[in-house]
């Protein structure tokens, strides 16, 4: 921190930061203690698996806390126990409160027995951005996956960047297109036509899918499902299989990946078991 112009006293001393700044790349982390501390305050504790993820009890009650940044989502057995957790920020920081239909481009519709979380208004102003929201819905968001790798003449299109507005779909709440966009974004920095008519139809794929997510129901049973595939030397340019898993849960997924394995596989038998051994790895936490 350098002195502000119009304070410099020539003695080429800087300034020491007693807090964070916003913007700042030890800002994040700053906060993330601040706000564990106050946290750990209630007994409540941080989640194996994702340290942005709380669970406590209030009064008996189970609650679970979600944090992004500086937002964030509560998950509790009653309203009443979500107000009380809500009073207690509020003596610690300044907390605003606002509806949970909308939370990071997801849109959660809460029913009695049933929880459907989709992203309509996010795959609308995507496929704007790209100049697809005219374009005639295909039925499959993948058809031919086989590829060349080999860069031809440069193709004008945003395929970085249409990749990475896919990709938070693919990971949030449309794991229908998670193979495809697992497929293309290897293409990052060798992409011809042929990428960009996959990715093209990715959004075809969208465009007659708009209103798809995930439902959670009650009625099905509290039981946890794993799911795994792998076809076998799938990339015909260096042998590696592509694998993939499902972890569901009342009837909907709570995990699922699919990407490239690290080794090369040798048999269909190891392939799979290489695809089921990563599904079963997540349950040791």
């Amino acid at each position: 921190m350098h002195q502000p112009i119009g304070y410099n006293d020539g003695c080429n001393n800087v300034c020491k930061l007693n807090r964070s700044l916003y913007g700042l790349k030890q800002a994040s982390r700053c906060w993330n203690k601040r706000f564990t501390e106050i946290l750990k305050k209630f007994e409540f504790k941080v989640s194996t698996v994702d340290s942005c993820v709380f669970t406590g009890e209030i009064n008996k009650k189970k609650i679970i806390l979600d944090i992004y940044i500086d937002d964030g989502i509560i998950a509790a057995e009653s309203k009443d126990v979500a107000e009380e957790f809500i009073r207690c920020l509020k003596c610690e920081f300044d907390v605003k409160v606002f509806s949970s239909l909308f939370y990071l481009g997801m849109e959660i519709i809460q029913k009695s027995s049933k929880i459907f979380i989709r992203q309509t208004a996010y795959v609308k102003k995507v496929l704007q951005k790209f100049n697809m929201q005219d374009a005639r819905p295909v039925s499959t968001p993948a058809e031919n996956v086989q590829t060349s790798s080999i860069k031809s003449n440069y193709v004008k299109f945003p395929y970085r960047e249409a990749i990475g507005s896919l990709m938070y779909l693919a990971i949030a709440t449309r794991p229908d297109i998670a193979f495809a966009i697992s497929y293309f974004s290897r293409f990052m920095d060798s992409f011809n036509e042929e990428h960009v008519a996959g990715v093209k139809r990715i959004f075809k794929y969208l465009c007659g899918t708009i209103e798809q997510g995930i439902e959670f129901s009650k009625s099905n049973k509290l039981f946890l499902n794993c799911y795994s595939d792998s076809d076998y030397a799938g990339d015909t340019e260096n042998r590696h299989s592509t694998g993939g898993y499902a972890l569901m849960l009342s009837g909907g997924p709570i995990s699922w990946s699919s990407k490239k394995q690290q080794t090369i596989a040798l048999s269909t038998t190891e392939a799979e078991y290489m695809a089921a051994n990563e599904c079963i790895s997540l349950l040791a936490y």
